[in-house]
């Protein structure tokens, strides 16, 4: 099930997190375009099986999570 186009403008989300094809999808779809996520780059892609299948790889879905929303913490990223 989607969000309509007109709920998620109205929203207008600092940050979207979609299946592998989103970002893409979002880039490329009119309406879409203009959204503040869209804008600023923060358009993330994670393999839905993380996510949606019960069992052990959902720790590694709850790391990619993580990675998106704290990616400033981690001893590798570019701000530290």
């Amino acid at each position: 099930m989607g969000i309509q186009l007109e709920k998620l403008i109205e929203k207008d989300p600092d940050i979207i997190i979609g299946a592998e094809d989103a970002k893409e999808y979002f880039e490329k779809t009119s309406g879409y375009k203009d959204l503040t996520a869209v804008r600023e780059g923060r358009v993330y892609a994670i393999d839905v099986n993380l996510l949606e299948r019960q069992g052990p790889r959902l720790a590694e879905g709850l790391v990619k999570l993580y990675e998106i929303f704290h990616s400033e913490s981690l001893p590798d990223s570019p701000a530290n």
